[in-house]
């Protein structure tokens, strides 16, 4: 894309700030934060964890963030260009039973983001050679659970800038 999607706009708010928002309201603590090529300063509550190997892709990113998680705890994971994601389904997601399995939002049924993971697979995620895509390194940790939504949200994500609302086509 070019540009540090952080920082792009959404109803009035920055992709960054309106996750924070969402997240710490749906009761996320603490709320995390990766940076790797942009230096960000994340907005409070949220705490940053910089991935100083982030050019080795998502997963070294992952295990940044992974590693600012306190022990025990459950996490939602996410990427910061899904900025239309509503609160309700994160609420949702935090509250999902079983608690003790990975769980995915569905919509109209396909997998979206963001996604719980059980505390009891967090250290497996952290393994510094495993580099599959998340979504293999779950599934291969055991039952990963569907969870219908009605929040369009969680398929959305923008890869260019063109895919934003009011933006002109080109």
């Amino acid at each position: 894309m070019g540009v540090c999607k952080a920082g792009l706009m959404w109803h009035g708010e920055t992709f960054l700030a309106r996750l924070v928002r969402l997240m710490h309201e749906a009761g996320c603590a603490p709320v995390v934060i990766v940076t790797g090529a942009w230096p960000l300063d994340p907005p409070a509550p949220a705490v940053r964890v910089h991935a100083a190997d982030w050019a080795r892709g998502m997963r070294a990113s992952l295990r940044a963030g992974l590693s600012g998680v306190p022990s025990g705890h459950a996490c939602l994971i996410t990427h910061v260009d899904r900025p239309s994601i509503e609160r309700a389904t994160l609420q949702a997601l935090l509250r999902a039973e079983p608690l003790d399995e990975t769980c995915v939002p569905q919509f109209r049924g396909e997998l979206g983001h963001p996604v719980r993971v059980p505390a009891r697979h967090l250290s497996a995620l952290l393994a510094p050679d495993d580099d599959r895509p998340l979504r293999d390194a779950l599934a291969a940790l055991g039952r990963v659970v569907a969870m219908p939504v009605d929040d369009p949200g969680v398929l959305q994500n923008f890869n260019v800038l063109s895919d934003l609302p009011g933006t002109p086509r080109t």
